[in-house]
């Protein structure tokens, strides 16, 4: 079988190849992809590598491109013929979906007879999973927001028309995280996901732990809320947070006292952070059909404004200690190489691309002014930038994780690793970089559930972290190939 393998959050995966029954795995090249598939006949790999479709035929030693997108071409599906290649392009910007089928002209693969869409871009929160029957139709799972589904992607009845359709299905089945087609038992399996929905109802569970660095003891943080993304502000009186439940946000006392929601129209909400004097917090957010921006909204129930203007993907916003500045990674950037780090002035609204940082994310601005922090997620290395120098420096690395942390002094750094035969989360002195443990997640790990990559330090030290609770259910369901 293929499996696609990474170390921590990179975009791209390694592809190997593993053994069913006996043998040892074997990397395929350099390959590093998002999505493969084995033709039918078994020799030939299609991948998907930031925004093209490849091919191998000889286990990775040569590669060809097939074809090159603007977009990001996902869900690798072969015909069973092996003559189309049919997959979804991701548009980040807008963001939308669409449905695309390739057609090869020769049995080899190597001429391209026809690209077509099969249906028009879709909104987002489009679905994740598509597998293929043997008639050629699509089955998808997801579907609009609200409207999680398993829907079936069928050419028009009638020979004059190109077209396809798209049918929903009868299934019941919630939320659809992935797809498969049994052809011989004629059934459908779909795995339920164990997402909280907007309704508030599923079978999820977050429960963010509390450890005092001193004493040692994990204690609840704001038990049955339902919140992830915390954030202090800089008096330890007020946070602001992200209800996953319905994806809203939220400010309160930091006991979870007085909370209000904070009114503004978006699909997705992560990372609020408050303002070194209190007065704003910035976030970022996503509304239906745009990429994801920075806002920033009075703490006092103000308007909601964009922090700057422009189509990039920008993620957490983080403050300078004279709240002047904000300093933020690109997301979503990887599959168009335009990752980098920048600086944004509140007040012009202008931007600059910090020298040096193409590749970079996860920008973390330090106490004392004078540092930005950053996450290179292939390498899985931390940076230094120096902002009176302009140089960058490496400070530790073997980091899986994908969020950082600045201790009140700005002597420590501090990073998650969720994942692996330790995990913890790291505390590495900017001096000479050492490192050490400033909390052992082994004993959670060992339980049920996922440890999140997000993790925050209050005011006083003490670190809060997440633990995700849920369940996948998989159903099993009749497929009528007429």
């Amino acid at each position: 079988m293929l499996v696609l393998v990474r170390e921590g959050v990179e975009a791209e995966y390694e592809l190997w190849i593993v053994p069913v029954i006996k043998g040892k795995p074997k990397q395929l090249g350099s390959i590093h992809c998002h999505a493969a598939a084995w033709s039918p006949d078994g020799h030939k790999i299609a991948f998907a590598s930031q925004n093209g479709i490849f091919m191998t035929t000889d286990g990775g030693e040569s590669i060809r491109q097939i074809q090159s997108f603007d977009t990001t071409p996902e869900y690798l599906l072969w015909s069973r013929d092996g003559r189309r290649l049919r997959f979804e392009l991701w548009d980040s910007k807008r963001p939308t979906f669409s449905f695309w089928e390739l057609t090869f002209s020769d049995q080899v693969g190597t001429q391209i007879a026809s690209l077509v869409p099969l249906n028009s871009a879709l909104g987002d929160c489009w679905g994740r999973s598509m597998t293929l029957d043997e008639s050629g139709r699509s089955l998808l799972g997801g579907g609009v927001c609200g409207k999680e589904k398993i829907y079936l992607l069928e050419k028009h009845q009638f020979s004059w028309n190109s077209h396809f359709e798209l049918l929903e299905t009868n299934s019941n089945v919630r939320r659809p995280a992935d797809l498969a087609l049994d052809p011989r038992s004629k059934r459908v399996f779909a795995i339920s996901d164990s997402a909280v929905p907007n309704d508030g109802a599923g079978t999820e569970r977050l429960d963010l732990f509390r450890i005092d660095a001193n004493a040692r003891e994990f204690k609840p943080f704001l038990p049955g809320i339902f919140a992830t993304d915390v954030d202090f502000s800089r008096d330890g009186v007020w946070i602001a947070y992200i209800r996953r439940s319905d994806q809203t946000l939220w400010i309160s006392r930091s006991d979870g006292t007085s909370a209000r929601r904070v009114e503004f129209p978006a699909s997705h909400f992560e990372l609020p952070r408050w303002s070194p004097d209190g007065k704003w917090i910035a976030f970022m957010a996503q509304r239906p059909s745009k990429p994801w921006r920075i806002f920033v909204v009075s703490t006092d129930g103000g308007n909601t404004h964009e922090a700057s203007v422009g189509p990039d993907n920008q993620g957490a916003p983080t403050w300078s200690p004279d709240g002047k500045w904000i300093a933020y990674g690109n997301v979503e950037c990887e599959a168009t190489e335009s990752c980098a780090i920048h600086k944004l002035n509140i007040s012009t609204k202008q931007e600059f691309k910090v020298p040096g940082s193409e590749d970079l994310g996860t920008a973390r601005w330090s106490p004392d002014g004078h540092y930005i922090a950053a996450l290179n997620p292939v390498s899985h290395e931390i940076l230094i930038f120096d902002l009176k120098s302009e140089r960058w420096r490496k400070l530790f690395g073997g980091v899986n994780g994908n969020d950082l942390a600045w201790s009140a002094d700005s002597r420590y750094v501090y990073a998650s690793m969720p994942t692996g035969n330790q995990p913890e989360i790291l505390r590495i002195a900017l001096i000479n970089s050492s490192a050490e443990t400033a909390v052992d997640l082994r004993s959670f790990a060992a339980l049920a559930g996922r440890i999140d990559t997000w993790f925050t330090l209050a005011p006083d030290g003490s670190i809060i972290f997440l633990r995700q609770l849920g369940s996948n259910e998989i159903y099993s369901m009749a497929y009528d190939e007429k």
